[in-house]
């Protein structure tokens, strides 16, 4: 299963997003030219997932490791719409179309919560 988990904090305009899959690593250098980048030829060797968020309306820029992917996003642009854009480019071209489901603090809580309640159980049931 295809997991991911989103960093996000208030009022930055970048987060982080962590997969459960190894990514594709292209080792590529950015050509440097008086102080800029050049774009061009660094999105010539960018893996085609990371081109397809880049081409997303509001993408200012990304960079990724083996389990990660930073995005930044202009500032007039608002998270809540371009992260199901995000998510929706990466099940397809990730995940061959299927869906990627998300890690959330809440689903890793009740999975301690519950294991921690069966080990009382157990402890109640069986006083030492």
């Amino acid at each position: 299963m295809f997991r991911y988990k989103i960093d996000k904090k208030e009022g930055r305009n970048f987060i982080v997003i962590h997969l459960n899959r190894r990514l594709h690593k292209i080792d590529y250098e950015c050509v440097e030219d008086s102080g800029d980048f050049d774009e061009a030829w660094k999105h010539e060797k960018m893996p085609s997932f990371l081109r397809h968020i880049l081409q997303i309306n509001g993408i200012e820029d990304l960079s990724y490791d083996m389990y990660s992917i930073r995005i930044e996003k202009g500032e007039v642009f608002c998270w809540n719409e371009l992260i199901p854009q995000i998510i929706a480019n990466l099940e397809l071209d990730l995940n061959g179309g299927e869906k990627m489901y998300p890690i959330t603090a809440k689903n890793r809580y009740n999975r301690r919560k519950k294991s921690s309640c069966k080990k009382d159980l157990v402890s109640a049931n069986n006083p030492a």
